[in-house]
């Protein structure tokens, strides 16, 4: 039975309300006086702040007029020298009490208690200073969401369009740091010039985030620096020790439930915690609003709806407490204008695939593809879902990577957008990633004879596992006749550039010589490009130079072979380099866009130290005119 929250006790376990008002003039309905809310703004020079906000302060999903803001407290560390923590009466939700005693923690234990919430004022100004605020407001911190306060100013008439503003929060006479954010433009209004980074896959334990460091030195001078940044996912990682990718720790982690994977609640909440303690990535979300989708890892390896794929045995798998901790989780750290409902199933308890205006020049449209995708088409074994042939499932129709209800609204939006840009920011790659049958004895061990041109598919868990679907929304923008298409892509861990077609037709092997002779390539016949796509490499998390494998365990020869193979197999990828880490940066103006990828010095290296700091170089750097969806190198 599904009980009806009422839309107090829903809004309790989402996003947190708050009263907001300008100056002093405290609205009735804050139910104090001015002087009492001024109590809540007053700060002590004590040097609690790393202590009372531990993970900093972050801001998300802007809009014209809003933004979402988000900190996190620890009530103990704010008590004076003596004072023993306590519920204040004051400050308690008290209209509740059955409920609490009814709902149980992740791990199934009955809390028993009544809620403990805290009052926390937080205040928007124009100037970093903080001299100059616009708007103040006071928002309800509870135990039940780990103290995690996250607040959406929505339709605030006290910001405008396409403006800086900086942020604070108040504790118990203790301030937060300084947090910065720029609203979008007014849905109409023309825009000459946008510049963003966007980043994916920052597994905490392998190394440092020395690309971070360098994203936020992005904003030292007015020319480079970003209005946003985007979050591709894989924020966090469930494993904590995985000897497939995770080798070479320098950051190693221990889980409260002393698992290797994150499995309750607490597991998930203590990630965040852990990742969010990270100086360099406290320092970019400072200074920009995210905008963030999640993509496997924030739940389990390779997932799609509740299930996990770590095992052979489907219905094993199948874990929707497991799922709906990890929403939970993600929904509390996040700073996202998307409500968590906690009395819906996994499936309904997050709706994430949204989409972001920027003026008249670009709408930004953000997808989930793994709450609603179908099971790997193979089975569930590593040797089925990477380096395969495939089976026939992979071509099926019907098989989906969106669902059925994202499906339409993701068509309408890249169809009916009437913007300059259409951005789409998803999880996995579109394009095909496979290795001709030719290449496969210098790829695979031990070799097998295997027909020149029979395609490997490098990992079924991306968009090649779903190929009718992806001819579908390829054929549909073509249809349409839609210009500039340009995607946005993380997970591989890869830098990779290419142009997209509909059926991105395979070269054919005309012979094959003798070694050391290369195979002679038959082009495949052009096609029209449709679209381009811009794929980051990871923050940190293991590329292919250094785990030395496709996944499977298989293992590769040198990194420049891979590549040579990668680029010969798929002639539709422009550029590939799968050594090195770092961000992608966009500039986009009303006649090109320009994507810049930034890799750190050093490759594997360059994550492993943090002091001194390796510097950033630029790897590959591509212009796209308006109206052509072609790569040209810049």
């Amino acid at each position: 039975m599904i009980r009806r929250f009422d839309r107090r006790t829903f809004l309790k376990y989402s996003i947190a309300t708050s009263i907001v008002w300008s100056g002093w003039d405290v609205p009735r309905s804050l139910g104090i006086s001015v002087a009492e809310a001024a109590e809540l703004f007053k700060a002590n020079a004590d040097g609690r702040t790393d202590d009372v906000f531990p993970q900093s302060v972050a801001s998300g999903d802007p809009q014209a007029r809003g933004i979402t803001l988000w900190t996190r407290i620890v009530p103990s560390a704010a008590r004076g020298r003596g004072e023993v923590e306590r519920d204040d009466p004051d400050e308690r939700d008290d209209d509740d009490a059955a409920e609490d005693a009814r709902r149980a923690t992740a791990d199934g234990q009955d809390r028993g208690r009544r809620r403990r919430r805290r009052k926390v004022a937080f205040e928007v100004a124009t100037n970093a200073a903080m001299t100059q605020v616009v708007l103040r407001g006071v928002v309800d911190a509870e135990d039940d969401r780990d103290f995690a306060v996250k607040t959406q100013l929505d339709n605030a008439q006290q910001l405008r369009p396409f403006t800086t503003y900086y942020y604070r929060f108040v504790f118990r006479g203790t301030r937060s740091k300084v947090g910065r954010f720029k609203t979008l433009p007014a849905p109409n209004q023309r825009v000459q010039k946008l510049r963003f980074g966007y980043i994916s896959c920052q597994d905490y334990a392998v190394g440092y985030y020395t690309a971070l460091a360098h994203l936020a030195n992005e904003a030292s001078t007015p020319a480079t620096d970003l209005d946003f940044v985007a979050h591709l996912g894989d924020y966090i990682y469930e494993t904590v020790d995985d000897p497939t990718f995770q080798n070479n720790q320098v950051r190693p982690i221990r889980l409260p439930s002393g698992r290797e994977r994150a499995e309750t609640l607490e597991d998930y909440r203590f990630l965040y915690q852990t990742y969010r303690s990270d100086a360099d990535l406290q320092r970019v979300h400072e200074l920009y609003a995210f905008i963030t989708i999640w993509d496997d890892h924030e739940f389990a390896n390779d997932s799609y709806r509740e299930y996990d794929t770590d095992s052979e045995n489907e219905a094993a798998n199948r874990d929707p407490q497991r799922r709906q901790a990890a929403n939970q989780a993600w929904a509390e750290y996040t700073p996202i204008g998307v409500p968590f409902r906690p009395n819906q199933g996994p499936l309904e308890s997050l709706q994430i695939y949204r989409s972001f205006a920027f003026g008249d020049l670009l709408e930004l449209v953000m997808t989930d593809e793994r709450l609603y995708r179908d099971g790997p088409p193979c089975g569930l074994t590593e040797v089925q879902r990477y380096v395969t042939p495939g089976c026939p499932e992979v071509r099926a129709p019907g098989r989906t990577m969106l669902g059925r209800e994202q499906k339409a609204w993701f068509l309408n939006k890249l169809t009916g957008s009437t913007r300059t840009w259409k951005m789409w920011g998803n999880e996995v790659m579109v394009m095909p990633l496979r290795v001709l049958g030719v290449f496969a004895n210098g790829l695979l061990s031990p070799p097998q004879p295997l027909p020149n041109n029979l395609e490997l598919f490098v990992t079924l868990d991306a968009w090649d596992g779903y190929v009718a679907e992806r001819t579908e929304i390829l054929k549909r923008v073509r249809d349409a006749n839609v210009k500039n298409v340009v995607l946005l892509t993380g997970d591989i861990h890869t830098f990779i550039a290419g142009e997209l077609t509909v059926n991105f037709t395979p070269p054919t092997i005309a012979s094959v010589p003798p070694p050391p002779a290369p195979p002679v390539i038959q082009p495949a016949p052009a096609e029209p490009t449709v679209g381009v796509c811009f794929v980051v490499s990871s923050v940190t998390s293991a590329n292919l130079a250094e785990i030395g494998t496709f996944g499977n365990g298989t293992p590769l020869p040198d990194i420049g072979t891979t590549t040579y193979v990668i680029q010969q197999s798929n002639p539709h990828i422009k550029y590939f380099n799968s050594q090195e880490h770092g961000y992608n940066v966009m500039d986009v103006t009303p006649t090109e866009i320009i994507c810049t990828m930034k890799a750190v010095v050093g490759g594997t290296q360059g994550i492993k130290v943090r002091n001194p700091l390796p510097p950033i170089r630029v790897a590959k750097r591509f212009r796209v005119k308006n109206g052509e969806s072609k790569l040209i190198e810049a």
